[in-house]
């Protein structure tokens, strides 16, 4: 979905931004590739392998954040500016959404929830943190019906968790700014989502 809106959004282009160290770099030598979530799943499997044979994940686990804070930095760079999106395409995803119960995306950028909310405020599909402060409520996560439930299954650029209480939740821009969200992103702390 990205890359058919948004060329830029292709591996190679989100490689050549990244600011890896040079052990993430060898990694990405050694399995000769540019994407992202195959590193990244190699290093998901390494760190459970290690913590099952008891050894130490530290070092893995510090690799696997380095690529995952340089993807989401380089998706950051690159993202389509709001002013330059197609309004109608969006709402034709939206529409082709709105035919699920469910719609699961591993889509970082802001593409899908932009579709989401051309349906308006009061929007049908549901992305789940729909409580007063954005955040996730596990208490509270029934789906209205005739809705769709919006899931991220990676993550993405407006998502947030908190690492020590682990609550979970997406940043907005406040009703009436003039900042747009990708913007305000560039000043958000720890704008890193939940690791998986």
């Amino acid at each position: 979905l990205s890359i058919n809106i948004w060329p830029e959004f292709a591996y190679r282009g989100l490689f050549a931004q990244a600011d890896l160290d040079c052990a993430a770099r060898r990694l990405f030598a050694e399995f000769e590739t540019e994407n992202f979530e195959m590193v990244l799943e190699a290093l998901w499997h390494a760190e459970q392998t290690l913590a099952a044979l008891r050894q130490k994940t530290t070092k893995v686990t510090e690799l696997y954040e380095n690529v995952q804070s340089a993807l989401f930095a380089a998706v950051r760079q690159v993202h389509v500016p709001w002013r330059k999106i197609d309004r109608p395409r969006l709402q034709r995803i939206c529409d082709a959404l709105r035919a699920y119960r469910f719609v699961f995306t591993l889509n970082y950028d802001l593409l899908t929830y932009w579709a989401a909310m051309q349906g308006g405020p009061k929007s049908a599909i549901r992305d789940f943190f729909w409580a007063d402060d954005h955040t996730f409520d596990s208490d509270d996560k029934d789906l209205e019906e005739g809705c769709t439930g919006l899931l991220y299954l990676h993550g993405g650029l407006h998502l947030w968790q908190d690492s020590i209480s682990g609550r979970t939740g997406k940043w907005t821009t406040a009703k009436g700014s003039r900042v747009a969200l990708l913007k305000s992103l560039e000043t958000k702390v720890g704008a890193v989502a939940s690791r998986r």
